[in-house]
């Protein structure tokens, strides 16, 4: 029922997901980078940055992963988050989901914990509003930062998800894996 996406090959036990997909990421160091996505990769994670708008523009990208990681300060009345309504519509059009890291908040160092989970608030809030697919999971890079599918469903609520965002944040997976059919990347575990 909840599918998890890991960024390491051969996991251990699903954790209580029916699913567990090791997929790669690609982090893009330039604007050409970007616009060098193959169409051949059906299942394209890609690592927010300053690049978010360029990555929302590719239709060959399934998932925007941690597009909060982009923002440098905050603005007066509301978080700079790295999305905004034009990202979000463009995702919307482009069918790419937002992805939300457990990983990236558990790696993150005490003092920026807080500041990085309001920006994620803010995302939830965004992607709420213009029906954005969003996508919780560990997105782990070892075995240690997983955690088991209620504790990523709980604390996807505590981000400020309704309890069946949550639930249908944690269950997307499946349905954009069975859109986008299997790249040689990814592979199911369990």
């Amino acid at each position: 029922m909840f599918v998890d996406f890991v960024l390491f090959d051969n996991p251990p036990n699903p954790f209580g997901f029916s699913k567990v997909y090791p997929v790669k990421q690609i982090n893009f160091q330039n604007v050409s980078d970007v616009r060098r996505v193959s169409s051949s990769q059906s299942f394209v994670v890609a690592e927010g940055g300053k690049f978010n708008r360029e990555i929302l523009e590719q239709p060959n990208v399934s998932i925007l992963l941690c597009p909060e990681k982009s923002s440098q300060g905050d603005f007066l009345h509301h978080r700079n988050s790295g999305l905004n309504q034009v990202l979000c519509k463009l995702a919307v059009k482009n069918h790419i989901a937002i992805g939300f890291s457990f990983s990236s908040l558990l790696l993150a160092d005490s003092s920026s914990r807080f500041v990085f989970m309001g920006r994620m608030h803010q995302n939830i809030l965004l992607c709420r509003k213009y029906k954005v697919p969003m996508i919780f999971a560990s997105f782990a890079r070892t075995h240690y930062e997983m955690r088991p599918a209620h504790d990523l469903l709980n604390f996807a609520q505590v981000l400020g998800m309704t309890p069946l965002e949550a639930r249908s944040s944690l269950q997307y997976g499946s349905k954009l894996l069975e859109e986008r059919s299997f790249s040689k990347g990814v592979r199911r575990i369990g």
